[in-house]
Formats: C-alpha cells, sequence, structure tokens
C-alpha cells in the first residue's frame, strides 16, 4: 500500500511525522523538567530505568 502513494503524498506523512517527533521531544523535555520540580518524586526516573 505504502509504495502505491504518490511522492507528494508520502512528502505530507514524513512532514507531519517529523513534526509529531519533534512536539514528543519538546513534550517529555518539559515533562523531566516540571518532574523534577516534585518533591519525593526525584527517585522515580531512576527506580524506572533499572
Amino acid at each position: 500500500m505504502w509504495k502505491n502513494v504518490s511522492m507528494e503524498e508520502k512528502d505530507m506523512y514524513e512532514r507531519k511525522a517529523l513534526a509529531d517527533k519533534e512536539r514528543y521531544a519538546e513534550e517529555m523535555r518539559d515533562y523531566k523538567t516540571a518532574i523534577t520540580k516534585i518533591p519525593g518524586l526525584e527517585h522515580l526516573e531512576d527506580e524506572h530505568h533499572m
């Protein structure tokens, strides 16, 4: 199905995917900054990655 999509349509979806990836990175950066400001939650990030 994807191989039958025109280059213009593929480009549209690729631009949307890139914008979404950038939005996600920004939201994660904001989340990680905010979570460090909540008392008692500092250790959660470390425990999650164990």
